[in-house]
């Protein structure tokens, strides 16, 4: 899994064939859902879905609206039914014909699977083959999409289509809104995405082309070797054996880090228009007034690969905070880290739109945010126990009941004036539910919809359902990245290292 292959210019089919049945989901740059789920018959819900069948779905990708960067083509059985078992097969064909085919194979506990996915990179369109599972099916995979089963699959108003460009002379027509997954922040997160994809992918080129130069050497050489007269390590058919294998060094060589400048270059030129949540701590865009701030995405560390150390590639997330992240390492690393991820989230939410709820243990985080200038957006008197956490938790699932209720009433409107309608960032520092109905409790907490992003530190063990991305607090931790499997060095987010800068940024933005 996880080739990739640039899509011609033209409608498209995506053919199918061992799965019981197919749907499509379009997604935003986000990585949320940006449409209803797609099943047969249901096409025009999105634009550039020409037709979905059973076991075949044709786009027309330059049709799709600007809000759609990627289109996910998934197998699928009911929630409770048989979970998949086999191989199933996917072709994909354009306008010449034969584009890619893959195989993909169902290990038996799976309800759905993501089998392919066309999506946006700059001005072009790629497929690429996934295989990502989902033991809960359809409802799974949409949560983890940031959306409801029962949102997906009601009756969904049609997407905008995309616009044909105005004739030359026209007059200047009216700006649109930006549709979702469109404002510069989302596209700063995307390009910064398609760095680190592209660093991936290239990384993991280079070292195929190394292990295929050494095989095919040592092959070769063992071949010579077998006859004694070769043994000479200046025989003219050796040294052609060294010679073919310095050529493939060199051309993988070259072509990689041809590949890492033209990285370096766009992270470079893009630098200096990032704002502050995606912005290094020096960044220019600190020293300047909060601005309309959108979401984006928020900065978390930067990742480095052992063929390119020049290349810091800036991890980022998106916001809102839908994946929980888990800041693990000492207590004084580990809360610098924590001030600056908080502050990054706050300075990439809308102005007065988050709140943050502090359940914390040893008292330290606690101390540096509810006594200083983020003290209008705590929300409430931190929790320094379980109990007091529990409640917390209880809180927050009844004000999650009554949204889940004003939205099935239609009457968003009515809910009571004391019910917080923003978002809320729940912070379990040293804290976490231990009991299975505790953490059953947490889940329905952080349901879709809720409005609550889950940020833990410290001595914590999520469970593996939690979905959590581990940060390491301190130098010298790995992560792996979810394209070619890489593992990447880690360089924590240090915070803004001064107290006192932490304190000037808090009271801006709070």
């Amino acid at each position: 899994m996880g080739e990739n292959v640039p899509l011609p210019t033209g409608r498209i089919t995506v053919r199918v064939s061992g799965a019981p049945a197919i749907r499509g989901l379009a997604l935003d740059g986000s990585d949320r859902a940006a449409g209803p789920l797609l099943a047969p018959g249901a096409a025009g819900a999105v634009p550039g879905v020409v037709d979905i069948t059973h076991d075949t779905v044709t786009l027309d990708p330059a049709a799709m609206p600007p809000a759609v960067q990627r289109l996910l083509v998934i197998a699928a059985v009911a929630s409770t039914g048989t979970p998949m078992v086999g191989e199933i097969l996917t072709g994909v064909t354009g306008p010449a014909g034969e584009v890619a085919d893959y195989a993909c194979t169902a290990p038996g506990i799976v309800r759905s699977l993501v089998l392919v996915e066309v999506y946006r990179r700059g001005t072009e369109w790629k497929l690429r083959a996934v295989g990502q599972g989902f033991a809960g099916g359809l409802p799974e995979l949409l949560a983890h999409h940031g959306a409801r089963p029962a949102d997906v699959t009601a009756a969904a108003t049609p997407m905008p289509a995309a616009q044909p460009a105005a004739s030359a002379g026209s007059a200047e027509p009216p700006a649109p809104m930006l549709p979702p997954g469109t404002t510069p922040a989302d596209r700063q997160v995307r390009v910064l995405q398609g760095v680190f994809q592209d660093a991936a992918r290239s990384t993991a080129g280079f070292r195929s082309s190394m292990d295929f130069a050494r095989t095919r050497r040592d092959r070769e050489l063992e071949e010579l070797l077998a006859d004694p007269r070769m043994r000479d390590p200046q025989d003219p058919a050796r040294l052609e054996v060294d010679r073919r294998y310095d050529d493939l060094v060199m051309q993988a060589t070259s072509s990689h880090m041809r590949d890492i400048d033209q990285l370096r270059t766009e992270l470079a030129e893009l630098d200096p228009q990032l704002p502050p949540q995606l912005a290094p701590w020096g960044g220019r865009s600190w020293q300047e007034p909060p601005g309309a701030r959108p979401d984006g995405g928020m900065r978390v560390g930067e990742l480095t690969l052992e063929e390119a150390p020049e290349l810091r590639v800036p991890l980022v997330v998106p916001l809102p905070l839908y994946r929980p992240l888990h800041v693990d390492g000492p207590d004084e690393a580990a809360l610098m880290m924590t001030l600056g991820l908080i502050i990054r989230l706050l300075a990439g939410s809308p102005p007065g739109g988050t709140r943050v709820q502090l359940c914390d243990a040893e008292g330290s985080l606690s101390t540096a945010l509810a006594g200083g200038p983020i003290r209008p957006v705590l929300a409430g008197t931190p929790a320094s126990d379980e109990d007091g956490m529990l409640a917390v938790l209880r809180r927050l699932e009844q004000r999650a009941d009554l949204f889940d209720m004003a939205r099935d009433a239609g009457a968003a409107d009515a809910l009571p004036p004391d019910v917080w309608t923003g978002r809320v960032l729940l912070v379990l520092s040293d804290l976490f539910p231990g009991t299975t109905a505790d953490q059953a409790l947490l889940d329905r907490v952080l349901r879709p919809g809720s409005g609550v992003s889950l940020l833990m530190v410290g001595r914590v063990h999520p469970p593996e359902s939690l979905h959590a991305l581990r940060l390491p607090a301190t130098d010298g931790g790995s992560l792996t990245d979810g394209w070619v499997g890489l593992e990447w060095s880690f360089r924590p987010d240090p915070g803004p290292g001064d107290p006192e800068l932490a304190a000037t940024l808090l009271r801006r933005l709070a």
